[in-house]
């Protein structure tokens, strides 16, 4: 799934899906049935695109989308080695046919205009690992990370710089393709890269021992673990005081110089893209014309919190990002950047370590347990040096998080046992009687494990007991001690009205 937004305010985003085997839809919002309508289809099956199977009859996972940044267009990487092209349609173009009527929509969304196909074997370019696109260019740049040569743990000692990647110009209306820059003798184990936000731009090769910050101009890296190595005849690069390894590890922006990753045992981390500010003018092969762009001196990296075993990280507007995950809860967590302005006050409960906070909305959660986000580093919040400025003025920064709603997960089920709940009602019959039953499970995965108690239907907690024959109705009423601050501890339920025949009661 990938998101096509322009970033205009009058302007919806739309959703582009993608299904087996080469199936796109792109969805947009209607006013008229307050829901979702589809506003174009892609299919490259049937006889007609036989021949770009080669042969095979399978592939090992479908088509995977991503999205242009100013939503000029998309790009879905098909049957492993043809990248299909998705044109955005200009502002004020309509794909309503002549024979339907019109629906006047209260803002328009980014519609898919036309699709093509780009045969990445013409180009070179084998066994395609991820893709994205990047920043600070009039037009789309589609960076590609591949394997020139494949290789394995047993070839190591022999091939072990095979990954490059490459960054073509799409000229959708040319519909040519030109490799504008490249960067090669990248580490075997390279298998994603993240578009970094302007006005840094460039992006990040994430490997499983190793960073590489790769742009046209300028280029840095930092060593994870003693497992990474770098080409012969480089020069040395920066490594770490302490060992992680990032294979499987999940990555969201935080800001425009923040990525968090949540690595495969839970472990939260903080990447920090160090830039000194100075403008560098760089004419572009295809189109000359100059922008500024910063200068990336080296990258950080800091242990956070830890959390789930996540299997998938977004971020959700400037201050908040979810952690979904398959083993264990699904966490919606909001986070606060910078010390002056904090939208997060007073998050951290020194006593317990359980991260807590005001809710904006009049749903109140639990407190978390502390296992759910717990430090591994020896202070609560975080510091680190950050720059904010284009003078390479460094400015300590503190992120903070609390867990503002979570989704409850009973998966994966390794065994379970059924028996009588405590106080089970020994005169119950039908389907109260099955109410008496609790299901009890071994859930989750490593240090998301559980044990999962299921039952049927909602069973309150019974405080006190009190005969009210002629009770027509209850009611609560909602109190405030303070209109202009709402926090916990100055809005709930005070009162309670109880309506009998003769009197009301409060």
């Amino acid at each position: 799934m990938a998101v096509l937004s322009d970033g205009a305010e009058n302007r919806r985003d739309s959703i582009a899906l993608a299904f087996r085997d080469t199936k796109i839809t792109c969805l947009e919002f209607d006013d008229a049935i307050h829901g979702l309508r589809t506003s174009s289809m892609h299919c490259f099956e049937g006889p007609e695109w036989q021949h770009l199977k080669r042969g095979r009859e399978s592939f090992a996972w479908g088509p995977v989308i991503k999205s242009d940044p100013l939503g000029r267009c998309g790009a879905a990487l098909i049957y492993g080695l043809q990248m299909a092209i998705l044109k955005a349609a200009q502002v004020g173009q309509s794909l309503v046919g002549e024979d339907e009527p019109t629906r006047a929509l209260s803002s328009s969304a980014v519609r898919v205009e036309s699709s093509y196909l780009i045969d990445l074997r013409a180009l070179e370019t084998n066994h395609v690992k991820d893709f994205t696109f990047v920043h600070g260019y009039i037009e789309p740049v589609l960076v590609i990370l591949h394997e020139r040569e494949p290789t394995w743990a047993g070839r190591i000692s022999s091939k072990h710089h095979t990954c490059m990647i490459s960054a073509f110009s799409i000229s959708m209306t040319l519909k040519q393709h030109p490799v504008i820059w490249s960067a090669a003798n990248l580490p075997h184990d390279a298998y994603q890269i993240l578009s970094v936000p302007p006005p840094i731009s460039g992006v990040l090769v994430v490997c499983a021992n190793s960073i590489h910050y790769h742009s046209q101009s300028t280029s840095c890296s930092l060593a994870l673990n003693s497992f990474s190595s770098q080409p012969d005849g480089s020069p040395e690069i920066p490594k770490l005081n302490f060992h992680v390894e990032l294979d499987a590890a999940k990555a969201t922006w935080l800001s425009n110089d923040i990525v968090m990753f949540s690595t495969k045992t839970g472990e939260m981390l903080l990447l920090t893209v160090v830039y000194d500010g100075r403008y560098g003018v760089i004419e572009l092969i295809i189109i000359c014309f100059f922008f500024f762009r910063r200068t990336v001196r080296r990258l950080d990296l800091m242990k956070s919190k830890a959390s789930v075993i996540s299997s998938g990280a977004t971020t959700i507007g400037s201050s908040f990002f979810f952690l979904g995950s398959r083993l264990g809860d699904s966490l919606l967590v909001q986070f606060s950047c910078g010390v002056a302005t904090s939208v997060l006050p007073d998050l951290i409960d020194e006593r317990s370590g359980d991260i807590e906070g005001d809710l904006p909305f009049p749903k109140r959660l639990k407190r978390v347990p502390s296992d759910v986000l717990q430090d591994v580093t020896s202070v609560e919040e975080l510091s680190f040096q950050n720059n904010m400025l284009p003078n390479s003025i460094e400015s300590a920064q503190k992120i903070s998080y609390v867990v503002r709603d979570k989704l409850i997960n009973v998966g994966p089920l390794k065994d379970f046992s059924y028996g009588l709940r405590v106080n089970a009602d020994a005169n119950a019959t039908g389907n109260a009687k099955q109410s008496n039953y609790e299901l009890v499970c071994c859930s989750g995965h490593g240090k998301n494990g559980a044990l999962s108690v299921l039952q049927q239907s909602i069973r309150p907690d019974l405080i006190t007991e009190v005969e009210l024959p002629s009770c027509r109705g209850i009611w609560t009423v909602y109190y405030k001690s303070s209109r202009a601050h709402t926090s916990e501890d100055n809005e709930y339920h005070a009162y309670l009205i109880i309506s009998l025949e003769s009197r009301t009661m409060v």
